[in-house]
């Protein structure tokens, strides 16, 4: 699931509406733990996206906010939230029915908070979901890093390098022969010193401390150029062979026979980020992270440690 579209929080509490914006800019059914939330799509039209919070993250959230707002025997059921500040709070309180002589639980509107309390269950709420965002993302990051220490996925990146490298030295072969013809000046020299580079630049998962290393090298692994397209954009301009990095690519520019790189992609950029993040540590807005902190959100949440939270801009 995508995380939870907040955009904006451009509304204003204060804001007089007209009967089409009288719409809720976020519902939370605490029973079922699902949130609904406002969002602006591209074309600039107000759209509504819905998530579950994590069981434990709900729970902390109850558990956590002030006691009359939410508590054992008397719990928050629904709670929606419009732009101009006005909020609709369902609770459920338990109560003894003398008649049967039995607890139950009565449901009854509630409407004694402050716009100032009604906004701060809001922002809870938000730093609930972000909460949840980040133990999903760890949870993913770990199985990524857990993949990229496996030695069989390793090796086969490794062997899909080595055959891409063999093929393409398979086709080159001719510049080696004693009689092989030069269309300019030192193109066999080159030819030699592109085939020494192919050998040099491949490396194996061994090579490297860890395998998610490796795993980033093969990503931004860069072909050098052979010296029939160096004859073609560098030849005239009078740079070296091979000695600045716009020789080099992750497409191969290999001219004598098209050949395809079959590699693909090993991490996205997105995927890395995200580990780095494992690193060195998942920055959320300030007000979050107070949230999350004050309301001890990620309380015994699998793949979530707040002292591994940065604030943004700090």
């Amino acid at each position: 699931m995508s995380p939870q579209m907040f955009n904006p929080d451009d509304f204003v509490f204060e804001k007089m509406c007209s009967p089409d914006e009288r719409k809720p800019i976020l519902e939370y059914d605490a029973t079922n733990s699902l949130i609904i939330t406002r969002y602006k799509n591209q074309q600039g039209e107000y759209d509504y996206e819905s998530c579950f919070l994590n069981t434990l993250v709900n729970k902390n959230l109850l558990k956590y906010v002030p006691d009359e707002w939410s508590n054992d025997n008397d719990r928050i059921c629904l709670f929606s939230i419009y732009e101009d500040g006005n909020y609709m709070l369902e609770k459920e309180k338990l109560k003894y029915d003398f008649n049967i002589k039995q607890t139950k639980w009565v449901r009854y509107s509630y409407s004694d908070l402050k716009l100032s309390e009604a906004k701060e269950i809001f922002e809870i709420i938000k730093a609930a979901i972000q909460t949840k965002n980040i133990s999903e993302e760890t949870e993913k990051n770990n199985q990524i890093l857990t993949l990229a220490n496996t030695k069989t996925y390793l090796a086969e990146k490794y062997d899909a390098l080595c055959v891409l490298r063999d093929k393409i030295l398979r086709e080159s072969d001719w510049s080696q022969l004693p009689d092989a013809p030069e269309t300019f000046a030192g193109e066999l020299l080159m030819w030699t010193k592109w085939r020494e580079k192919l050998r040099t630049l491949i490396k194996s998962p061994d090579d490297f401390e860890t395998g998610l290393e490796y795993l980033i090298y093969t990503e931004d692994f860069t072909w050098p150029i052979d010296p029939s397209v160096y004859k073609e954009h560098f030849l005239e301009l009078g740079v070296n062979y091979l000695e600045t990095e716009d020789q080099y690519s992750k497409s191969i520019y290999f001219s004598i026979k098209n050949v395809e790189n079959i590699l693909g992609t090993t991490i996205s950029n997105a995927a890395r980020q995200a580990i780095e993040e494992l690193k060195d540590g998942v920055y959320v807005e300030k007000e979050i992270y107070k949230l999350i902190r004050k309301y001890k959100l990620g309380e015994n949440l699998p793949n979530f440690d707040v002292n591994n939270l940065k604030i943004i801009g700090e």
